[in-house]
């Protein structure tokens, strides 16, 4: 889920990178570092503080694989599991410039649990950046931080690829500070060209790793926006 370097001190805590990235390949060239009907609701368990949402992974029987065109790209998208997000948007970023990025056009960097509660979150900064993003803690001494395994455990960045236009579109209007529900299919996707590009990109399935290919590319089926 993460990609981090920690730096200790009497002020700073932590300072976590993480960095997401896919490969896209053509014969003879290096992989190049590329990516990954909802609505809204009035509220939420998690607007009233006492649900502070989650990353649910559940197990499917014979998923069946998803075909989607994007110019002269086929693209295969195979599910591995059910997937759910709650949680709040820390980090948000959009992209056009390649099939990949056409195919999987948003990332969200989401945060639940513990850290979205106004008194552990308020001490986060969090920096975005393609594909990625870098989040700094500043805690002062005698307050005590979340522990850097529950943090890993509790922030992602999540590559998403929309069912259709209309999950887009409810997903255009989230911003940072959001609280949302994503719900859809964690996947792996494959892709060729007619000329003799080859697309892959792949998807995290555990919440505590870290590091490169450590996000979750997620289908997306339905996105909510709670408002609190």
């Amino acid at each position: 889920m993460l990609e981090w370097s920690a730096i200790a001190g009497v002020f700073i805590v932590a300072i976590v990178i993480m960095q997401a990235l896919a490969g896209m390949t053509s014969p003879g060239v290096p992989a190049l570092a590329l990516t990954g009907g909802g609505g809204s609701s009035a509220s939420s368990p998690v607007c009233s503080g006492t649900d502070l949402g989650g990353f649910y992974q559940d197990d499917l029987t014979a998923p069946q694989p998803i075909t989607r065109q994007v110019d002269d790209v086929t693209f295969t998208l195979q599910p591995l599991y059910r997937y759910r997000i709650v949680g709040k948007i820390v980090g948000k970023d959009k992209y056009s410039a390649t099939p990949l990025d056409r195919l999987g056009p948003m990332d969200l960097t989401i945060a639940n649990g513990d850290l979205i509660r106004p008194e552990i979150l308020s001490h986060f900064t969090v920096q975005k950046y393609p594909r990625h993003f870098r989040y700094l803690s500043f805690f002062p001494a005698g307050t005590k931080p979340p522990s850097q395994l529950y943090t890993t455990e509790h922030i992602s960045n999540n590559h998403l690829i929309f069912a259709d236009d209309t999950v887009y579109s409810v997903a255009g209007t989230a911003g940072v500070g959001d609280l949302v529900e994503i719900s859809g299919y964690l996947v792996t996707v494959s892709g060729t060209s007619p000329t003799g590009w080859t697309y892959t990109w792949g998807t995290s399935t555990t919440r505590s790793d870290l590091g490169e290919k450590s996000c979750e590319l997620v289908y997306v089926e339905t996105f909510r926006k709670y408002t609190c």
